[in-house]
């Protein structure tokens, strides 16, 4: 029998009720937890071996099911943009005002388009689950993908991130960042990121903290390290 948890999620958490829970969380003192967010984009359920998948592998996701709970039903936006809109501000994405990837896929002569966004950012109006945190006495980091705005005061260290480093593009293996990052050479972006996340928690382990990092695999480009394709194109297809 599974040691797997079950919850069943039928909305999204409400921004008022983001706000009540950290709020809650600040009586505690030092009771606080410290809360990790991986998001990891165009990851599908079925992608996984907790959710069925057999020809996949993943270890150290199987390991944190095993210690955590496994979501089975809950909605989910089609893209990256709204998804991001949806989990930062706690809303529906329509509520926030974003249905597309930013800038979106905006085709004036299409028979039907998609809606145009009121701004191409997250709204300023948004208090961020970063900001409501931050205001509960906690640090916080933020740590690869954003897409939810490119200007300065539109990145994550401006929308309640105490440190942010947004992944600003050069692919898998000379990844940019906005601010700057010096990368080890001989490190890809899901690595990088990784360590931006170890050494946070290392420097903050002492107080209560919010870490969310935004992994970019397995996002298109599809690139992978040549011995991980080979194990997987000489691995039994079931």
């Amino acid at each position: 029998m599974s040691n797997h948890k079950r919850i069943e999620i039928l909305k999204p958490v409400g921004a008022i009720a983001l706000i009540i829970a950290a709020s809650s969380i600040a009586c505690l003192a030092q009771t606080r937890p410290n809360i990790v967010m991986i998001m990891a984009d165009d990851l599908g359920q079925r992608d996984l071996p907790v959710y069925g998948n057999t020809f996949n592998e993943a270890p150290n996701i199987d390991k944190l099911a095993t210690q955590g709970l496994l979501f089975a039903n809950a909605y989910a936006a089609p893209v990256c943009s709204p998804t991001r809109a949806s989990i930062q501000s706690g809303q529906y994405p329509a509520r926030v005002g974003i249905f597309d990837f930013i800038p979106g896929h905006w085709r004036p002569y299409e028979e039907v388009t998609v809606p145009h966004h009121e701004v191409q950012h997250l709204p300023d109006d948004i208090t961020t689950i970063g900001d409501t945190l931050q205001a509960a006495g906690y640090k916080t980091g933020y740590f690869g993908k954003w897409h939810l705005g490119t200007k300065p005061e539109h990145l994550p260290d401006a929308r309640g991130y105490h440190k942010a480093h947004m992944y600003a593009g050069g692919g898998f293996y000379s990844p940019k960042f906005v601010p700057e990052y010096k990368v080890p050479e001989d490190k890809r972006l899901s690595e990088v990121l990784t360590d931006m996340g170890v050494d946070f928690i290392r420097k903050n382990k002492r107080e209560p903290f919010f870490l969310f990092v935004s992994h970019y695999d397995v996002h298109v480009q599809l690139d992978a390290d040549r011995d991980l394709i080979n194990k997987y194109l000489k691995k039994e297809k079931n």
